[in-house]
C-alpha cells in the first residue's frame, strides 16, 4: 500500500479540508479505534486537538503544528451553522488501516470526520468534509420520471439517474458534470442542490437529464487510503464523464449536451476533445479558462479577508508557502511531484492541469458552446474568468454568454446580506428558473 502523505487546503470549490499523513510507529493504545474515535471527536468538538496531534505519525508533526490543525477545522465549520449531534459511527477496514467514519449534524450541513488508524493506533489520516443532510421536502414533479443507471470505469460504479419526461423521446439529453470535490449526483452544498433543481427543470421542457455520484464521493475512503499520487483530472472527473457519455450514445440519444460546473466547466473543453464524436454541445456553468490552482489562490486570498487575528496570521504563512510551491512546480522532480502537494492537492495532479490550455482546446471545438455566470460569484468571477471567455472566444461563431445579476456560483439568488464566503450557500435555495430556460433553449435551438 502506499503511504499517504499530507495536504492542507483552508477551501475548495466543492468545500472539503483533507490532512492525512504518511505511517509511523507510536506507543501501544489499550482502546480500540472506535473507542478511541468517541474521545478524539469529542475534543474536536471542544476544539481540543492537542490529543489527535499527539497521536499523529512524526511526519505529520512536523508538517503541521497543533494549532494550524485548529485554524484548519475552524475554518472549515465556520459556515456549518450550530452543532446539533452526532448522527451515527462507521467502521471499515481496509490493508491493514481502520476507518472511524464519524457522522455529525449541524444547522446548515452535516460533516464527516474519517479517521484512520495504523498499528498501534498511530493516526495515519484525518479527512474532513460535508455530507448529504437528506430534504424530505424535495419530490419528484408528477410529470417526470427518474430511471436508475450505473457509470462504470475501470473497477469504479457510481449510481446514476435518467430524469425524463413522459412523452419524451431519446432525442437529445444533458449531461451533467460536477465541480470539485466529493458531490453527490444533486452536487449538494449545504443548503442547495443544483444538479436535481437543473435535472428536474430542463426535463420538465422536455430534454432528457443524466447525473451521477462523483468517484470522490462514493468512493472516498478508499481513494484516501489508496494514497495514489498519480491521481489527475482524468482519474477525478474525465473518465467518468466520458463513460457516462458512452452510455448515454448506447441508449440511443443522438444528441449528448455536456454541462460542466466549475471544475467541470473548467474541463469541459478536454473531455468533449477526447471524444469529439460523442457530443452535440457544451454549457459551461461558471467554469473558467485558469487553472485550479489559480482559481484557489484567488479563493484563499479572498477568504483571508474573513479572518482575524492568529487564525489569519497562520493562514497567510500557509497561502505564502503554497504559493511558492507553485511558483516552483517547473522545477519539480517527478520525485518531488508525487509526494509535495499544492493547496491541498497532489503536484503531480497541478502540474497535469497546467499541460492543458483550457482556452485553446475550447477555441478549437466544432460545437455549440453556452457560457452561464452569475455576478455574485465569489469563487469563479465575472473579471477573472467571464471576461477572459468573451475575450478569448468573441471571433468564434455560435458560441454565447449569459450573465445573471443576482446568481452566486450554484446560479441560486445571493442572499440579501451577502458575505461573498461559502456562508450564503447555507440557507435552502435553487436554481434560478432563467437558467433552466436558458439551458433548455440553448439545446433546443442547436438540435441536429
Amino acid at each position: 500500500m502506499k503511504k499517504l502523505c499530507l495536504t492542507l487546503a483552508l477551501i475548495f470549490l466543492g468545500g472539503i479540508f483533507l490532512l492525512t499523513a504518511c505511517s509511523s510507529q507510536s506507543e501501544e493504545e489499550s482502546k480500540t479505534p472506535e473507542e478511541l474515535s468517541v474521545q478524539l471527536i469529542d475534543e474536536i468538538l471542544a476544539e481540543d486537538f492537542s490529543t489527535v496531534w499527539s497521536m499523529g505519525s512524526d511526519e505529520l508533526k512536523n508538517a503541521i503544528t497543533e494549532e494550524e490543525l485548529l485554524a484548519s477545522w475552524q475554518t472549515t465549520i465556520a459556515t456549518a451553522g450550530a452543532f446539533i449531534e452526532k448522527v451515527n459511527v462507521a467502521t471499515e477496514k481496509a490493508d491493514g488501516y481502520t476507518l472511524v467514519i464519524n457522522y455529525l449534524k449541524y444547522e446548515n450541513t452535516g460533516v464527516k470526520i474519517t479517521l484512520t488508524f495504523g498499528e498501534k493506533n498511530v493516526i495515519e489520516g484525518i479527512h474532513i468534509n460535508y455530507y448529504t443532510l437528506e430534504d424530505a421536502t424535495a419530490k419528484l414533479p408528477e410529470t417526470l420520471t427518474e430511471s436508475s443507471f450505473t457509470v462504470s470505469t475501470g473497477g469504479y460504479t457510481m449510481p446514476a439517474l435518467l430524469t425524463t419526461k413522459e412523452e419524451n423521446t431519446k432525442d437529445s439529453v444533458l449531461l451533467l458534470v460536477h465541480g470539485s470535490g466529493p458531490n453527490d449526483m444533486n452536487e449538494t452544498i449545504m443548503g442547495s442542490a443544483p444538479f436535481r433543481d437543473i435535472a428536474w427543470g430542463v426535463a420538465q421542457h422536455g430534454i432528457d437529464v443524466f447525473r451521477y455520484d462523483k468517484r470522490t464521493f462514493v468512493y472516498s475512503e478508499n481513494l484516501a487510503l489508496a494514497g495514489d499520487a498519480y491521481l489527475t483530472a482524468n482519474e477525478e472527473v474525465i473518465e467518468d464523464a466520458l463513460s457516462a457519455a458512452k452510455l448515454l450514445s448506447e441508449e440511443g440519444y443522438e444528441n449528448i449536451y455536456l454541462a460542466g460546473h466549475s471544475l467541470g466547466g473548467l474541463l469541459g473543453a478536454r473531455i468533449i476533445s477526447e471524444e469529439p464524436e460523442l457530443f452535440a454541445g457544451f454549457i459551461s456553468l461558471a467554469g473558467s479558462p485558469r487553472t485550479l490552482s489559480e482559481i484557489q489562490l484567488s479563493q484563499n486570498l479572498a477568504m483571508l479577508e474573513t479572518l482575524k487575528g492568529d487564525q489569519k496570521t497562520q493562514a497567510e504563512a500557509i497561502i505564502e508557502a503554497e504559493q511558492a510551491k507553485l511558483a516552483s512546480l517547473d522545477t519539480f522532480t517527478d520525485e518531488e511531484l508525487l509526494t509535495t502537494t499544492i493547496f491541498g492537492i497532489s503536484a503531480y495532479y497541478v502540474k497535469d492541469l497546467y499541460a492543458y490550455d483550457t482556452m485553446e482546446l475550447a477555441k478549437n471545438l466544432d460545437i455549440p458552446m453556452l457560457f452561464l455566470q452569475g455576478s455574485e460569484d465569489f469563487q469563479v468571477t465575472v473579471e477573472e474568468d467571464f471576461n477572459l471567455w468573451q475575450a478569448g472566444l468573441q471571433n468564434k461563431e455560435n458560441v454565447s454568454f449569459q450573465l445573471y445579476q443576482g446568481l452566486t456560483h450554484l446560479f441560486t439568488p445571493s442572499p440579501e446580506n451577502a458575505t461573498h464566503t461559502i456562508t450564503d450557500y447555507a440557507a435552502k435555495a435553487n436554481v434560478d428558473e432563467a437558467v433552466i430556460t436558458d439551458i433548455y433553449e440553448f439545446i433546443n435551438g442547436n438540435k441536429s
